[in-house]
């Protein structure tokens, strides 16, 4: 087992856990929808949360295949990923009331799941910048993409109660819709696929 596998090994498995909490949370809303008032914004939640942990698994293993296995890369993940799960937790109520408003259940819990993703993010962009930058490839698309993304996700999280604050999150999971129907042109037009070979 390589140093890159053993790290991604535990980084994974943290982050899979993340994913489980999701698929769990809309498993729980199907189930028990006839009682709830779904609403739009937790299950909108839930998509950027799952497209936002996808996008930090190929990061990871493009980011990271090549770096040197410490304690201090082994906990960096411990925290990066832990945060995703602790977002991932809270996307859905666990025991909701009959007739429990998942609108509410978004309000309520907003700014710390939101704010969890915007911190682990944070750290992450942080070790990739100082990577890029020390290999003389920082580009400005590795700023400016980010800096957009992070100013939505600061007004989802910001801005009080209201439309303006559940647009912001509306664009920020279609900043991630985007980044996914990037990646499946860049996908459909790679001459690598083997098919019957």
């Amino acid at each position: 087992m390589s140093a890159f596998e053993f790290f991604f090994s535990f980084y994974g498995l943290v982050l899979g856990l993340s994913v489980v909490e999701i698929v769990a949370g809309v498993g729980r809303m199907v189930d028990e929808g006839h009682r709830l008032k779904v609403g739009w914004l937790t299950p909108l939640l839930a998509a950027f949360l799952g497209l936002d942990i996808a996008s930090f698994w190929i990061s990871a293993w493009a980011q990271y295949q090549h770096a040197p296995l410490n304690y201090a890369l082994l906990i960096l993940g411990l925290v990066i990923a832990g945060l995703y799960y602790i977002a991932a937790y809270l996307v859905f109520p666990r025991h909701p009331a009959d007739g429990a408003v998942l609108d509410d259940h978004y309000w309520t819990h907003r700014r710390l799941i939101l704010g969890g993703v915007f911190l682990a993010n944070l750290l992450n962009k942080l070790v990739a910048v100082s990577m890029l930058q020390a290999a003389g490839i920082l580009s400005w698309g590795d700023v400016i993409w980010p800096a957009v993304f992070y100013s939505l996700l600061a007004l989802a999280i910001g801005l009080p109660r209201g439309r303006m604050a559940a647009g912001a999150l509306v664009l920020v999971l279609m900043l991630s819709i985007a980044a996914v129907a990037q990646s499946a042109v860049a996908l459909i037009n790679t001459p690598v696929w083997a098919f019957g070979s």
